[in-house]
This record gives C-alpha cells, sequence and structure tokens, in this order.
C-alpha cells in the first residue's frame, strides 16, 4: 500500500483566480481551493515495474517568458510528460485572448498536454455552466484536456463528473484531472483520469518505501509547494505512488504565479530516471491516453 498522509492545511492554496498581472494586494485576495490529500493511494504496479513519471503544472502565469521555458525543458526531455494547467481567468475568461491561442500552439507543438481550469463547486455548481466554459477552452483554445477544481466527494455526485468526463471526450479532447481536495472514496477513482492526491506545504510523508508492491499510480498524481529543494531520492519515493509531480520553492500567497527556480533541474532529474515505460509494463487497465500518449520503447 502506497500512503501520501498529510495534515489538512488551514489555506488551501490552489489558486483559483490568477490574474495574469495582479498586485499583491490583489493575489493576497485570490481565492484557494486545491488538493490536501488521499490518505491512502493504493496504485498498480511496482517501483520494479518500469513506469514513467511525468509533471503536472499549473501554469497560472500569462504566456511570455515562463511559457518558454517550459516549452524548452519539454523539447530537452521530450520522453517527459507534462501536464499543464491553464488559467485565464477562473476558467476560460469572456474572451479568446490571442495570446494564450499562440502560447498553447507552441506548447502543444513542443508535446506538452494543456488543460484548462474549471470549477465546479463541490457539485453544487449547474453543469450547464461548467461545459460552457468546457466548450469555451475547446472552441478558443482547443486544448487537450481539463482540470476539474472543487471536486465533491459526497454518496450520489459520481455520476455528475462522469457526465462532465464524458463531455470532454465527445468533444475530442482526451484526458481529465479531478480536483477532490480531500480523502476521496474508491468510488471516485474512476470519474476522471486523474486525482490529484497532495497539494501543501512541503514534502508528504510517504511509506512503504519506494520498491514496495503498488496499485494504479498511472491515474494520481501529487504537488508540493514551499519545497526549497529536492533530491532524486524523493523523486523515486514519490514516482512509486503517483505518475505525476509538481515541486515548488514558492509559497503562499500565490505559489503558482511563478516556476520554481529548479523547473528544469526537476525535469532533467524525471528525464534521467532510468525506468522507461513501455506498452509491455503497462497495465491493460491504464486509461488510453496515459497509453498512447506517454508510453516509449525500452
Amino acid at each position: 500500500m502506497c500512503d501520501l498522509a498529510q495534515s489538512r492545511s488551514k489555506q488551501e492554496p490552489w489558486v483559483k483566480e490568477p490574474p495574469p498581472r495582479a498586485s499583491l494586494n490583489e493575489a493576497s485576495n485570490i481565492r484557494h481551493g486545491y488538493v490536501d490529500s488521499i490518505s491512502q493511494a493504493l496504485i498498480m504496479g511496482s517501483r520494479s515495474s518500469k513506469t514513467v513519471t511525468g509533471i503536472i503544472l499549473p501554469l497560472y502565469i500569462y504566456p511570455g517568458t515562463s511559457w518558454q521555458i517550459v516549452i524548452q525543458a519539454k523539447t530537452t526531455h521530450s520522453s517527459v510528460p507534462i501536464l499543464s494547467i491553464i488559467n485565464p481567468h477562473n476558467g476560460p475568461g469572456g474572451f479568446r485572448d490571442p495570446n494564450y491561442v499562440s502560447g498553447i500552439k507552441q506548447l502543444q507543438s513542443a508535446g506538452v498536454t494543456v488543460l484548462g481550469y474549471v470549477f465546479t463547486g463541490y457539485a453544487l455548481r449547474k453543469q450547464t455552466a461548467v461545459i460552457a466554459d468546457i466548450d469555451a477552452y475547446k472552441n478558443w483554445y482547443d486544448v487537450d484536456g481539463i482540470m476539474f477544481d472543487e471536486m465533491s466527494d459526497s454518496p450520489g455526485n459520481e455520476e455528475y463528473y462522469s457526465f462532465l468526463g464524458r463531455h470532454v471526450k465527445s468533444s475530442h479532447m482526451t484526458v481529465t484531472i479531478g480536483n477532490p481536495g480531500k480523502n476521496m472514496p474508491p468510488r471516485y477513482l474512476g470519474t476522471m483520469d486523474v486525482l490529484n492526491i497532495y497539494e501543501n506545504l512541503g514534502m508528504p510523508d510517504i511509506w512503504p518505501p519506494g520498491n514496495s508492491p503498488i496499485l494504479g499510480r498511472e491515474k494520481l498524481s501529487m504537488i508540493a509547494y514551499g519545497v526549497k529543494d529536492f533530491d532524486r531520492s524523493s523523486i523515486d519515493e514519490i514516482s512509486s505512488c503517483v505518475a505525476f509531480l509538481y515541486f515548488t520553492d514558492a509559497n503562499l500567497p500565490n505559489p503558482y504565479d511563478r516556476l520554481p527556480s529548479y523547473f528544469s533541474q526537476l525535469v532533467d532529474a524525471l528525464g534521467e530516471l532510468d525506468s522507461p515505460l513501455s506498452s509491455a509494463t503497462m497495465s491493460t487497465n491504464s486509461p488510453k491516453w496515459f497509453r498512447t500518449k506517454f508510453s516509449r520503447a525500452i
């Protein structure tokens, strides 16, 4: 069993509403609401299996130099999957921004998977409003998928998210990520392609060690902010639990308004993992988008 354990933060620092050029006072008023934890993350395979670990990147930065750094990192390490979440204005915003259009095309041309941010209000937001955001992302920016924030874990809301996920796929997008915000019942694991299971200050406590058997890691991700530095052993351990990760040395009130100072080194480290993913080692239960987009030959 793989366990990412943490205490629930009093402040939820996943930035919902990052204005491209917010002042410090404006940033302090940004709403937060991303994943805290799933106490027990059971995932398929083991570290003895050949696996790949990618980056889940909250790219809540207006297109510019930081986006070019991401493109360069992906170009240098084409085998490292990058799921980049954009958020023009608490969702797609009210108009098609040509700078986002150009920036997204450049990211995608480099091989980055681009997702749009959409909040769901813990299943209280009307599906028609959520679908309008999904459609705007597709029609304006032709993104590859959607990240659903404020994901409910209440019994009976599974179909709410399953329906939204089906709409994403029927709109010719390939990836869905859910943000539950707390421990998730197993019945929700099939509603999204990926669930972000940790987002908090510092690294999670992880046990058992990274070479222990695990189940379903390709459906899970984690994010840690306020991380001054990292080492290869922490990547190895966390990679035993999740398929996508992100560390940043930025901190509250908005840890996602810039890239970490060591972003390129983080991608380098993932690119150096000596465990490439092959179709022979991937579970047949792995989502098709993961097998087709992120498989690579040994």
